[in-house]
């Protein structure tokens, strides 16, 4: 199992910042990887929201099944996926991936602070550490510059018109 976890002061509200966080079809545009995130269940986003996310990784898309386990507007959200069918190579089922991801939100200043952590646990038999090894710095490559582009993103002034 790994973790990962990172701090970043983002200059806009805690509001705001959970706002855009609470919208799961938007983690796409910041997150690599993930090609795109469709909520399952009906109702406004709150614990137990389901959503099916498509992500690429080492040239494979998988399928990851979501749901949210915590969501305190504007100070925690949290989201648990674990793939749909297992980890799939060359079209062979080598195991699963779970993940746990969670945002607290706290303001600093003008802005907001945020704690992200995500931790994962590669199920793969024989290779889990072979798999581990060679996912487990990728992952933290793309959780780093999810941040950025976040910050980013967020930070970006607004269009004119």
């Amino acid at each position: 199992m790994g973790r990962i976890a990172r701090e970043v002061v983002i200059n806009v509200s805690p509001e705001t910042l959970f706002a855009f966080l609470a919208q799961p079809e938007r983690l796409p545009d910041w997150t690599p990887g993930v090609i795109s995130v469709r909520k399952t269940s009906s109702g406004p986003v709150g614990v137990g929201t389901t959503t099916e996310t498509v992500v690429e990784a080492f040239g494979m898309r998988q399928t990851l099944l979501g749901r949210c386990t915590s969501f305190e507007a504007p100070k925690r959200l949290a989201v648990v996926n674990e793939t749909a069918g297992g980890i799939s190579v060359g079209g062979v089922s080598i195991g699963k991936v779970t993940t746990s991801s969670a945002s607290e939100l706290s303001p600093e200043g003008t802005g907001t602070r945020l704690r992200a952590s995500f931790e994962y646990k590669l199920a793969a038999g024989l290779l889990t550490g072979l798999a581990e090894s060679v996912a487990g710095p990728q992952m933290q490559r793309d959780f780093d510059q999810s941040l950025v582009n976040l910050k980013q993103l967020l930070e970006r002034p607004a269009s004119p018109g």
